[in-house]
């Protein structure tokens, strides 16, 4: 078990006990030791937070009134949770009541085969019979086509379903695959616009070209940028649909320079890379619309 909102791992916790117990150190000496052997910086208060939990997790006089919150919720809603701690180690399979966060089994296993997860499951199945005494009213638990499996054969009768993460990641998988074309597409038509090239294609043939109407030159420099749009941790879900619809927020600002052009009949200056710039990038709205309106559609609900 591990403090709920804390930013270190099992490991961190793990190794905050044993050198508290282990070598039976102060809290000053707890702190200094996790900076200077593994570069950690952690506070008291996160330390007391640490130990409090692995005291309760040692202590027998702390399970009645574990008990008697589990039987007011009706049973155990069942939690089962993969995690890997720190990458290379093997992965810690953890089994807890989901209202009370009470661990009822926890291994390290080599693989998350059929039998092994069943292997679990039916240990925690004993326990939650034999030391609580109440049932299993529910089940949450990852994706994973074996665990999936073995709940089923373990708990046949039980109402399951998988945590929030692992549902909407199953759901949005055929959208985010959808959007990741529409970004692909969007940066590769972008990139073979010809007046996003022209500079370099004359420098080749010993020539010189650049626009000259201001309007121009921050068009083609907002363009060069969309074109090297790349994913940020922070974006939000369909960053192809946001490329898209920034692509379409330029398209809109040449169509009403190309306007003003007609009424004004009048010749500006690179008037020709307007145009063209207007026409291609309307040639490509049009042709890809169906991807935008059917993602938009999903975003909606």
């Amino acid at each position: 078990m591990y403090p709920p909102k804390s930013h270190y791992d099992y490991e961190v916790h793990a190794k905050v006990c044993q050198v508290r117990w282990k070598s039976k150190s102060t809290y000053e000496e707890i702190v200094e030791a996790m900076e200077k052997q593994f570069g950690i910086l952690i506070d008291h208060s996160m330390i007391e937070k640490i130990l409090k939990i692995y005291e309760i997790a040692c202590s027998k006089r702390y399970k009645p009134e574990y008990v008697e919150k589990i039987k007011k919720n009706g049973g155990v809603l069942l939690t089962i949770d993969g995690m890997q701690p720190l990458k290379g180690n093997l992965g810690l399979y953890t089994i807890y009541d989901y209202f009370t966060r009470l661990t009822i089994d926890s291994k390290r296993l080599k693989s998350e085969s059929l039998i092994k997860i069943k292997e679990r499951l039916i240990i925690a199945k004993k326990r939650i019979n034999e030391e609580l005494g109440v049932k299993v009213i529910g089940i949450i638990s990852d994706a994973l086509p074996a665990q999936r499996k073995a709940i089923e054969e373990v708990f046949p009768e039980v109402p399951h379903c998988l945590c929030h993460f692992h549902f909407y990641k199953l759901v949005f998988k055929a959208p985010k695959e959808l959007d990741s074309i529409l970004m692909t597409q969007t940066r590769k038509f972008l990139r073979k616009l010809y007046f996003l090239n022209k500079t370099k294609i004359y420098a080749n043939q010993g020539k010189t070209w650049e626009s000259t109407f201001s309007f121009t030159k921050e068009i083609l420099e907002t363009l060069r940028l969309l074109s090297n749009w790349k994913i940020h941790p922070k974006d939000p879900l369909f960053v192809g649909l946001e490329l898209f619809s920034r692509l379409n927020d330029m398209f809109l600002l040449l169509n009403a320079c190309i306007k003003d052009m007609n009424k004004n009949a009048g010749k500006i200056e690179d008037e020709r890379v307007i145009r063209g710039l207007h026409s291609k990038i309307k040639e490509f709205i049009e042709a890809k619309k169906d991807f935008p309106e059917e993602l938009e559609i999903i975003r909606g609900e």
